[in-house]
């Protein structure tokens, strides 16, 4: 169960189409949080596979809505994603609406030179250290963003905090998944299987929250397809699932108080 408070867009790959199952021929990538973001699908590179899409040449794989921009230029924001990219040694952007061209806009981009994350805020980058030993493996990354402070999550975990007071350049491009909004040699390769956005930073028990139900929906070695639905997963077994969580989680999970022997 995702967090909902501030959800602007959710995309599923399983769900890919908003019909409760995968559609492979779809030519959008559906808002499932009903806010009307739906994503315009780069059909004649990008196709789609059981839990998501793949995409294996430049371009925009998929361009949102010029609401997400507006989200990202207020700078205060979460973005969640999981993905497994094709190359470690390739240039590319998981998510934003930076420009090349105009230094502006927000971007979250696999580096080469040092090797890991940066982010971009307008002409501002920030190179990031990862503690990732290999990005062609699957994997659940967050951006919790506020004017004076910037988190980076890996599979849940915080790989990076910074308290800044970013002279951040705003710009109105729409947001692409899987690439940068003006040079479409930055394009994503590899599987992409879902995303998020938030008009506010989730704390960092909700980003393990919503880490944890996408590696359960999407990181693990076959995709859980029988748990398609509209709210993300059949609950039908929260009870074994959430079993060994911290509390506070279960209970989320669960939507329910637990006890202390029930942790």
């Amino acid at each position: 169960l995702y967090v909902t408070n501030g959800l602007v867009a959710r995309y599923d790959g399983l769900d890919n189409a908003g019909l409760g199952l995968h559609d492979n021929t779809s030519t959008v990538w559906k808002d499932l949080s009903d806010s009307g973001n739906d994503g315009t699908v780069d059909t004649a590179n990008v196709t789609w596979n059981e839990s998501g899409w793949s995409n294996d040449a430049d371009g925009h794989p998929v361009v949102t809505t010029a609401a997400l921009g507006d989200v990202l230029k207020a700078h205060l924001f979460t973005a969640e994603m999981t993905c497994r990219p094709d190359f470690a040694n390739r240039r590319f952007v998981f998510f934003g609406n930076y420009s090349s061209s105009s230094s502006r806009g927000f971007g979250l981009e696999w580096y080469l030179k040092p090797l890991g994350y940066r982010l971009y805020y307008g002409g501002n980058p920030y190179d990031l250290k990862t503690s990732f030993s290999n990005v062609t493996e699957k994997v659940s990354l967050s951006v919790a963003s506020s004017p004076s402070s910037q988190n980076l999550y890996q599979n849940g975990t915080c790989v990076y905090s910074a308290q800044n007071e970013i002279d951040f350049k705003y710009a109105d491009n729409v947001p692409v998944v899987g690439g940068e909004t003006g040079r479409a040699s930055m394009a994503f390769y590899g599987d992409f299987y879902s995303f998020r956005l938030y008009n506010r930073q989730l704390t960092a028990d909700e980003v393990a929250l919503n880490a944890l139900a996408d590696q359960r929906r999407f990181l693990q070695d076959e995709p859980m397809t029988e748990w398609i639905g509209r709210n993300g997963m059949d609950w039908n077994d929260s009870e074994n699932w959430s079993k060994g969580l911290p509390s506070f989680q279960r209970a989320a999970w669960l939507d329910r108080p637990v006890s202390a022997a029930e942790v």
